[in-house]
């Protein structure tokens, strides 16, 4: 049943960019309703139907073209495509650099990868998102929090300890008693990462 859909979809004329959005939000939604395997069938869809509208940029505006590379990506993460959505991502933070979201929705994607590498590349874009939005704002914490931990992932206890003290000595509270005991929680595990390797804690 599920491919006959996929197949049926794939066959609905789209007409005007409205029209695809509306076709876009309806597969979204129904993602939501169905099974796994018939989850990964209707999003195969909702990207084809994505692509065919990408490819005609003549007819999208700014905010359409927006939208719908920002839903491929999360489409590419949903089937396991890593690698695409990341190319999607880069891109697409490359040509939207002061939004936010989109940064920090890189610096996710990027701390998924499990490798040196790609922590490492991860750090540098926490950092970016931490340099870049407003100090106290709940990104401003998310990125510190982020950086420190992927800090103490790459073998330095020691630096994501100073990360967290210099969060802490400009905002006392941490940013609120969700995050400030998620900071607490890192401090700790630093602890004891330096207790492990018989460091003396600074």
């Amino acid at each position: 049943q599920a491919e006959q859909a996929e197949s049926l979809l794939k066959k609905l004329p789209i007409g005007s960019v409205e029209e695809t959005l509306a076709l876009v939000e309806m597969l979204s939604a129904v993602k939501r309703r169905v099974t796994s395997d018939d989850k990964r069938a209707v999003a195969r869809v909702e990207l084809a139907v994505i692509g065919d509208a990408l490819a005609k940029p003549q007819e999208l505006s700014a905010n359409a073209a927006k939208s719908l590379a920002s839903q491929r990506v999360a489409t590419l993460v949903e089937l396991g495509d890593r690698e695409q959505a990341l190319a999607a991502l880069r891109k697409l933070a490359g040509q939207y650099p002061r939004d936010g979201q989109l940064q920090e929705e890189l610096a996710r994607l990027l701390s998924t990868g499990g490798d040196e590498v790609s922590r490492q590349a991860a750090a540098l874009q926490w950092r970016e998102v931490a340099n870049h939005c407003r100090p106290g704002s709940d990104r401003w914490f998310r990125a510190h929090l982020s950086l420190a931990r992927l800090q103490l992932e790459l073998g330095s206890p020691s630096q994501a300890r100073a990360t967290i003290r210099l969060v802490e000595s400009s905002h006392p509270g941490l940013g609120g008693p969700e995050s400030k005991a998620q900071f607490q929680q890192l401090s700790a595990e630093c602890d004891r990462a330096d207790s492990r390797r018989n460091l003396p804690i600074e």
